[in-house]
């Protein structure tokens, strides 16, 4: 069941968002999601925190914390020749911003007393008949 979980929480995810995982260690991972500015910076935040919740679960550990995180956003202008603006609007180049957010996962399993801080990867990855998780609804999913 926890696989399951896990699969489809993964495929929510990926709506908007593109993600990587990098295994680090036997309970370590890298994620790293890119996200469209619709999702922003806060939808990719989300995403990796369900990321980190379903890899956590689809390893074969119960809980996990968030060791590490850094967070940017990317600019990305396109077009040719000027571009012009007259304090109501700007025309000439497209701009395209992505939201990019890493984070250091450690997991535990059941049990383990170094877990007391850790947050539950069943209850963050759950979804509710309403389309929220633990963590909210997002734009993002």
């Amino acid at each position: 069941m926890k696989g399951i979980l896990a699969a489809l929480l993964v495929l929510v995810v990926a709506g908007c968002a593109r993600t990587s995982v990098m295994p680090v260690a036997q309970d370590v991972v890298q994620i790293n999601v890119r996200a469209s500015a619709w999702c922003g910076a806060g939808g990719a935040q989300q995403a990796a925190t369900q990321l980190a919740a379903a890899e956590t679960l689809k390893r074969g550990f119960d809980s996990f914390i968030i060791v590490g995180a850094n967070d940017r956003s990317d600019v990305t202008y396109s077009g040719s020749g000027s571009s012009y603006s007259n304090g109501f609007g700007s025309w000439g180049l497209d701009s395209t911003t992505t939201h990019v957010q890493n984070v250091t996962v450690k997991m535990f399993a059941a049990g383990d007393p170094a877990a007391v801080n850790a947050l539950s990867a069943k209850d963050i990855a759950a979804v509710g008949g309403d389309g929220t998780t633990a963590l909210g609804r997002t734009s993002c999913m």
